[in-house]
């Protein structure tokens, strides 16, 4: 399972280099269909944002899954993972 969790993510982060490496205006807008507010305005420097603040979320909903199985957490912070 961990190994299947690896290679999406890998496919995932393929996905989103390419896509920003051909972006040239980080405030350029786009549009999209949110499931509660209907059509949305977002730049691309709001959806970074709102893809490192979510990551931050589920790290956070991981480690306390850990903790309530009696495991150690794990560090949330992304400084932690853009230093890896």
């Amino acid at each position: 399972m961990i190994k299947n969790l690896e290679v999406l993510y890998e496919e995932l982060s393929t996905e989103y280099y390419h896509f920003f490496s051909h972006q040239n205006n980080p405030e350029h807008t786009i549009t999209a269909e949110h499931p509660q507010y209907g059509l949305c305005a977002f730049t691309l420097v709001d959806l970074v944002h709102h893809v490192v603040n979510h990551g931050t979320y589920h790290r956070g909903n991981i480690s306390a899954m850990l903790h309530q199985q009696g495991e150690r957490g794990v560090p949330t912070d992304y400084v932690y993972f853009a230093m890896k």
